[in-house]
Formats: C-alpha cells, structure tokens, sequence
C-alpha cells in the first residue's frame, strides 16, 4: 500500500461521533479499493469498490472521493480527516 487515507464523518443526521468511515487503499499505480462502513442505528453497512488510476469503477459518494484524493495527495503519511 503506497498511498492511504481515512475519512471519518456523520452519515446520518441522527448520529454524532463520526462513526461512519471511507479508506482509500492505493498502490503506486493508483490503483486499489475505498471501504467505505456506513454507521446506522442500529446497523452498519460496509461497502468496497474498486479504484484503477485513480478513479472509481463505480460510482464514489463524495467522502470516498475525498478519501481517494487525500490518499493521492502525495504524502508519505496516512492522512485522517473528520468531516
């Protein structure tokens, strides 16, 4: 993994805490997954998608675009973000 990085936010009005997380897992290609966990209630969904140079196969919500974008940022470091 040469590039990584995590964002915790609020998915639902009705939590704090941040609970709800997307990780951007990259190699020096760019490419790799986003996992996103998204905190309910009552349940927790998690969600991978794939990433190839850079970009989302699939749809990305905007917190697993920031995930990837901070992870491509360059640095060395992970990087962690509360939204």
């Amino acid at each position: 993994v040469a590039h990584r990085a995590l964002v915790r936010y609020d998915a639902y009005g009705e939590l704090a805490g941040k609970q709800s997380i997307s990780l951007a897992l990259l190699d020096a290609r760019r490419n790799g997954v986003v996992l996103s966990s998204i905190a309910h209630r009552d349940t927790a969904r998690l969600y991978c998608k794939p990433i190839t140079a850079g970009a989302g196969q699939q749809p990305l919500s905007p917190e697993e675009q920031e995930a990837v974008r901070l992870a491509l940022q360059g640095n060395s470091e992970s990087a962690t973000l509360e939204l």
